[in-house]
């Protein structure tokens, strides 16, 4: 019998540390399709794309019908036939905000007035935006990191000089709770030299000073353990209300999307800002 890739095994073992950090370490016998719809919900409120989910829900059925086949712990597989409908038009899956939206978010209460919403995990409200626009990240991976996870690096430049700069890692560790969309996903991103006149470093590193174990403390949870839930829900009020944006093709994603934009226009090379915004080719 063929054993499966290595790779394929921790990628279904973090599948199942996805599913118990929803509904817990339940016993496989107590295991229901609802626990897996909360699963899916979670993943939904973590902005992945249907098209992952529904990689990861037959991931996880595939542990489930080795216990149905094999052990004979359960009768069915609970996680047989939940999808996730994906009705969009392509268009609208890759929009990206233009200039005058883009305007409308950076002039709103949060960057005019210094506002600092508690739904919108305080200082989170001002910074996963930017940070999202100059990085391409996605929420969740912004909103999990770590105070050790930015940090300086050293590398050499075109002259073979030896530089340092400000990255981003962006990595699994469920031991800390953070996750990432898939193992491609793993990467260091620059500190964009805009973000370090804004102070996201000296952010950072009072974040680091008083021992937080992330970055943004004040993003509350919601009732199903998915980090960014209430906080994605808050910005798509506050992106309507606020900015004036309320169509359904602006959400947070979309800084993603703008930041791909922005780099196509400047031409960057596509395996450089695939590298970058964790993008497999």
């Amino acid at each position: 019998e063929m054993k499966p890739k290595a790779r394929t095994i921790t990628r279904t073992r973090n599948i199942v540390e996805r599913f118990e950090a929803v509904n817990g370490a339940i016993p496989v016998e107590e295991i229901t399709k609802h626990h897996v719809i909360a699963f899916k919900d979670a993943l939904l409120g973590q902005d992945q794309s249907a098209a992952n989910i529904n990689v990861m829900i037959p991931m996880l059925g595939t542990v489930l019908i080795y216990a149905v086949d094999k052990l004979h712990l359960i009768d069915v597989n609970p996680a047989a036939r939940i999808r996730v409908a994906d009705k969009r038009k392509a268009k609208e899956k890759r929009r990206a905000f233009s200039e005058d939206e883009l305007k409308r978010i950076f002039a709103s209460p949060v960057y005019a007035s210094d506002l600092r919403p508690a739904a919108g995990g305080g200082e989170a409200a001002y910074w996963l935006p930017l940070l999202s626009l100059y990085t391409g990240a996605r929420q969740t991976e912004l909103g999990q990191l770590h105070p050790d996870d930015v940090v300086q690096e050293t590398y050499r430049d075109a002259d073979d000089q030896e530089r340092e700069a400000w990255v981003i890692r962006i990595v699994e560790n469920a031991d800390r709770g953070q996750f990432v969309k898939t193992e491609g996903s793993e990467r260091r991103v620059p500190v964009h030299a805009d973000l370090i006149a804004l102070g996201f470093i000296k952010f950072v590193e009072a974040a680091k000073k008083a021992k937080r174990n992330r970055i943004f403390p004040d993003i509350e949870p919601n009732s199903v353990g998915e980090l960014m839930g209430n906080w994605s829900k808050w910005f798509g009020r506050y992106r309507r209300k606020e900015c004036g944006l309320p169509g359904k093709d602006t959400p947070f994603h979309a800084f993603r999307h703008t930041f791909k934009h922005y780099m196509r226009l400047a031409a960057v090379p596509s395996e450089v800002h695939n590298e970058l915004t964790g993008h497999e080719t």
